[in-house]
């Protein structure tokens, strides 16, 4: 019975390794099939953030650029990471001034919500010009 409780953490222990390696296996197999599918989604949204906020639709532009980034949390690809994550700081700055454009909106200061308006298609533009040069055929 000693030799036994000796050996339950070794064995512990190697089914961590035996398990752990083919979950990791399965998750880069995963997101090799998955990250394209994120990627079409986080350009859609990012698309239709730009084309709300170009037609003055703040809160369209924030539901939108929210989901954006929501797909692009979900990439998992080390070869992207750079210019995946220059795309998401554009996007949560477009994001940051959508925000911003919904709380002024509300408050009825029409100058400020405007202002930030105006910076929400550029800074989501630069981003989705980003996301579109990301490569997952490695």
């Amino acid at each position: 019975m000693k030799s036994t409780t000796k050996l339950l953490p070794l064995i512990f222990a190697a089914m961590f390794i035996v398990f752990g390696t083919g979950s990791a296996l399965a998750g880069e197999y995963s997101s090799k099939e998955t990250n394209p599918k994120f990627l079409a989604e986080g350009i859609k949204h990012a698309e239709e953030g730009i084309a709300a906020a170009n037609a003055g639709d703040a809160a369209g532009a924030l539901a939108h650029l929210t989901a954006a980034l929501d797909s692009l949390k979900e990439i998992n690809s080390e070869a992207n990471a750079p210019k995946l994550q220059k795309a998401g700081g554009k996007l949560r700055v477009a994001w940051a001034h959508a925000k911003q454009a919904v709380k002024f909106a509300k408050k009825g200061d029409d100058a400020k919500a405007s202002s930030h308006m105006g910076k929400i298609a550029g800074s989501a533009q630069k981003g989705l010009d980003k996301l579109k040069t990301l490569n997952f055929n490695h």
